[in-house]
Order: C-alpha cells, then sequence, then structure tokens
C-alpha cells in the first residue's frame, strides 16, 4: 500500500478529459492487477462502461471527470476494497501536479439491473501531510484483510516497521494486524508484526528483534511479554524503540500515529518547499532572523547539533524559549557567534525549529 510521500512524489502532468466512447472501448473487459496479492478485476462491457461514465459526467464537475477518466486508464494503485454480498468494490488512486490527490470508488454489481452494474465516483484526499495521511489510513483500512498487498513497489528495503506484541484477544479485534499494516503503510512503512512474543523462547524471540533492519521498531509494551522478557526485546532493538504504553489498543494506534507524523514531519516541509537546509555559513552570521533546526542531542558544553536552514517550519509559531541553554550553545557553534535574540516553535515535534538573531 502506497504512503503519503511516495503518493505525493509520483504526481502527473494535470489531464484532460476523454471522450465517453474513447474510454469506453479503451477499457472494455481489460484486467488490471490489484497489488501483489495475484488477483486482477476486469471491466465490464462497453455498455455499462459508457453508462457510468455518463452519469458521472453530468454531476461531476469537468476537473472531477478529467481525473475520473485518467485514473480509470491508469491508476498509481488499484485495491480490493470490502464489499457487501453481490458486490466488488476498488480503489484506484491518482496523483497530479498542483498537488491534486485522489482516489475513484468503482463499484461493480453484477447482478443489477442494466445500467446500474457500474457506479463511479470521484473522492479528493488531502494534500497536507497529516490530512493525506489519516485519509489513506482511513482508505487502506477499508481494504479487503483477504486481498490486502504485502508490500508496495516504491519501498526501499529498510522502508519497514517492525511491531511487537499483541494478538487478537488482546487487541479484541480479528483484523487488528490488518489495521497496524494500513497505519504504518500510510506513513510509507511496510509492516513486519511479531504477535505474542511471549509464545516463543527467549533466544528465539531475541533472535527475531536482533535480526531486523528496518527504520524503526514499536513495542505495544502491555502486550510484549513479561517484564523481564519485553526489557530484553527493547535492549536488542535497532536504534531507539518506540514504547507505547496503552493497553488499548485503539488508543495505541492513535499513540503510534503521533510518533509517525513526528517523523514525517522533514518530509511534509520539503513537499510545502519550506524549512530546507541552507549551505553553511562561510562567516559568523548577522541579523536575522535566521532559522535552525535541532538535528540531535550535544555532548559536553557544545549543546544540541543544529542545521542551518532556509526558512521557518511550516507552523510559524516561533515564541520566546524559557530554558534554550543546549539549543542556544548549539547555535552559535553553527552560526559562529552567539545569539541576542532566541525562540522556539512551539509547534514543531521531533527536534524542532529554532529562529535567532545575531
Amino acid at each position: 500500500m502506497i504512503g503519503w510521500a511516495q503518493l505525493r512524489g509520483a504526481a502527473r502532468p494535470t489531464p484532460l478529459a476523454r471522450g465517453v466512447a474513447e474510454i469506453a472501448s479503451t477499457l472494455s473487459r481489460r484486467r488490471w492487477k490489484l497489488g501483489d496479492v495475484g488477483r486482477r478485476a476486469e471491466w465490464p462491457a462497453v455498455d455499462e462502461i459508457t453508462a457510468a461514465l455518463g452519469c458521472a459526467r453530468n454531476r461531476m464537475s469537468q476537473h472531477e471527470y478529467a481525473q475520473l477518466t485518467d485514473v480509470m486508464c491508469t491508476p498509481l494503485r488499484a485495491y480490493v476494497l470490502t464489499t457487501a454480498q453481490d458486490e466488488e468494490r476498488y480503489a484506484l488512486l491518482g496523483s497530479w501536479e498542483g498537488p491534486n490527490v485522489a482516489w475513484a470508488d468503482v463499484a461493480m454489481r453484477p447482478l443489477a439491473p442494466a445500467g446500474q452494474r457500474l457506479e463511479l465516483q470521484i473522492r479528493a484526499l488531502a494534500t497536507d501531510a497529516p490530512g493525506l495521511a489519516d485519509q489513506l489510513n482511513a482508505l487502506f483500512s477499508d481494504i479487503d484483510p483477504k486481498h490486502a498487498p504485502r508490500t508496495d513497489p516504491s519501498r526501499r528495503t529498510l522502508d519497514r516497521a517492525l511491531w511487537i506484541g499483541g494478538s487478537v484477544g488482546e487487541a479484541t479485534d480479528e483484523h487488528w494486524e490488518h489495521a497496524v499494516a494500513a497505519l504504518l503503510a500510510s506513513r510509507g512503512l511496510d509492516a513486519e508484526i511479531f504477535s505474542r512474543p511471549g509464545d516463543c523462547t527467549l533466544d528465539a524471540a531475541l533472535r527475531r528483534v536482533e535480526r531486523f533492519r528496518g527504520a524503526m521498531t514499536m513495542v505495544w509494551v502491555p502486550h510484549a511479554g513479561d517484564g523481564d522478557r519485553r526489557n530484553r526485546l527493547i535492549a536488542v532493538s535497532k536504534g531507539t524503540p518506540v514504547l507505547l504504553s496503552e493497553p488499548d489498543f485503539e488508543v495505541a494506534l492513535t499513540e503510534a500515529a503521533l510518533v509517525l507524523d513526528e517523523r514525517d514531519q522533514d518530509r511534509a516541509q520539503e513537499f510545502q518547499g519550506v524549512g530546507s537546509p541552507a549551505p553553511a555559513p562561510q562567516k559568523a552570521l548577522s541579523g536575522g532572523p535566521h532559522y535552525f533546526k535541532k538535528t540531535g542531542t550535544g555532548g559536553g558544553g557544545h549543546g544540541d547539533r543544529m542545521q542551518l536552514m532556509s526558512g521557518p517550519c511550516i507552523h510559524n509559531a516561533f515564541r520566546r524559549a524559557k530554558r534554550p541553554d543546549q539549543a542556544k550553545r548549539g547555535i552559535a557553534r553553527a552560526a559562529g557567534t552567539e545569539p541576542v535574540k532566541l525562540e522556539h516553535c512551539d509547534s514543531c515535534t521531533g527536534g524542532g525549529f529554532w529562529r535567532a538573531w545575531f
């Protein structure tokens, strides 16, 4: 399942609407592959496509209709959605310059009267990072678990997250692993789930966690084994694992989403064209404002590690910092001189953004 960053990054030129007869004859009985689950869907006959397109054109704007016809012919991704009996439903995703992101909701009803067997809707998606990720999460949660893609072709090898802990009984949700996969996929990560880590030997559990080489490890602490085993698994995890403390599954998912959105903050700023790294200054900075992003904690008396940025963050909610000692030392080191005024963005997560004058 594609993530919001990959979806935005695959934007195509703004499409032109195609004629009903052209697209109906092109798509009639055409098959398209759905994810990597080995299943294919097939468009119905010309008359059914013609009727559905005519109905869609009458109720949609020209812009919406152009997106619909484009994504019908060349969807970026196609997924099988859950349906009622005697109905097939698919999601076809598209992304265009602007940015414009939308998905076509395609419903096929083989037993319906002629002219009602194919229904087409175009549903716009948000373009801001948190909104798009949340909407993709909701869409992916509606994918039929039996036909959910295991990975996405745009992923790199390391674009994976290991989730440790949980079971059907502990999550009280038959499809809880699908919900975890949907959350991670919407943020650009494939899911590897280590459920019931207390059921195997300790050595086997440790080996599984040690072998993982993805982007992050998330530990659902209340359901990751007894205290000793859980601590041992955390100790061998790659990097600094994310510890989810909420015993309720839905609350733990929300907790995980907040962490993932912090991780995606840098990519959100990049897409919006702000906050990109600036060249290191050749001489001490003066005047201002100048912007810095914390990239890590420092040691000794050097202060935090700071990166000079070309502009503010996407929030631009700066306030005077109460105890900026470590940030001040780090900014002085990056700027070649000590700031005379320093502010921090109240809305930034992760390392955060700083605004300084010299």
